[in-house]
């Protein structure tokens, strides 16, 4: 997904179409800046997706705010209108989580891969939604 990033009048983040990429808004003049995320599908349960986002620019909440827009918001993420539960399985937090990380060492410039395994909560949620899933 391809789009342009800003901020809006609020302040907050938002999305806008990608023809305004490099266009100044708004009363301080703001520039829309690129933001790209890859997505592919992993698994799918009967009111969830687990999806693996490739962000190819590193905008804030660029992963968020793409899902949202999508149609499909991420589970527990208030701000952009992620479901707070699903079914009887009551969300506490956004189920958004880095798993692995690669970037340059800033001092060698050798590729550093950073893996991080899911937090307790987000496990357990996954593993109760993977009771519903379509095959």
């Amino acid at each position: 997904m391809r789009t342009g990033h800003g901020r809006g009048i609020s302040g907050l983040f938002r999305l806008y179409p990608a023809e305004l990429i490099g266009e100044r808004i708004g009363p301080q003049q703001r520039a829309i800046k690129e933001a790209v995320t890859a997505f592919s599908v992993l698994e799918r349960a009967e009111d969830a997706t687990l999806v693996e986002a490739r962000p190819h620019t590193g905008r804030t909440h660029q992963i968020r705010l793409h899902l949202a827009a999508l149609g499909h918001p991420i589970l527990g993420d208030r701000r952009y209108g992620g479901p707070q539960s699903v079914g009887e399985l009551r969300i506490e937090h956004h189920l958004l989580h880095a798993c692995e990380l690669q970037l340059q060492h800033p001092a060698s410039g050798e590729l550093l891969t950073l893996r991080a395994p899911l937090p307790d909560h987000f496990a357990a949620t996954l593993q109760e939604l993977r009771k519903s899933l379509k095959t």
